[in-house]
């Protein structure tokens, strides 16, 4: 399965694409940035263009994003709830973190919220905590982080 994070800046959205295999053993895809002002139409549909692409595997199967989370913390809320309220069906979601102990990773779906998007709590400190284990992972396997050893993988939007 590959996911995608999107993170919004003041001038960007960053995003990653990451391909998931069994045991949660994760492989680095492609990290992409789309420079501009994310009030603009234009740098969401950059974003859009980039989400409905497929990743190819090295035997040519084809495979697209099974999962996307925006986060809608920050300065623009309404961009990201405007983006993923008629993009659901497709799995795209908003996200916001909550840096709580003892939460869970990811919290069930809510609405509440003033556009009444779909929109998932992640415990930041939780995920950290499963993160930073899997980092001392030291054989292929389950847990396992693989990182791009090409640094061309960060291309401009």
């Amino acid at each position: 399965m590959l996911t995608c994070g999107v993170d919004t800046q003041d001038d960007r959205l960053e995003c990653e694409v990451v391909g998931w295999g069994i045991g949660h053993e994760s492989w680095g895809i492609e990290y992409r940035v789309f420079y501009g002002d994310p009030g603009l139409k234009e740098v969401w549909q950059a974003l859009d263009d980039f989400l409905s692409k497929t990743w190819s595997y090295s035997n040519g199967d084809k495979l697209g994003l099974g999962c996307v989370c925006i986060d809608s913390a920050g300065h623009f809320t309404d961009e990201v709830y405007r983006f993923c309220k008629p993009r659901a069906r497709r799995n795209i979601f908003a996200i916001v973190g909550r840096g709580r102990e003892g939460m869970p990773s990811v919290s069930k779906p809510s609405r509440n919220n003033r556009r009444h998007v779909v929109l998932f709590t992640l415990g930041v400190t939780t995920i950290k905590g499963t993160l930073f284990s899997r980092l001392k992972v030291e054989n292929r396997g389950a847990g396992y982080c693989h990182f791009p050893l090409d640094v061309k993988h960060n291309h401009r939007g």
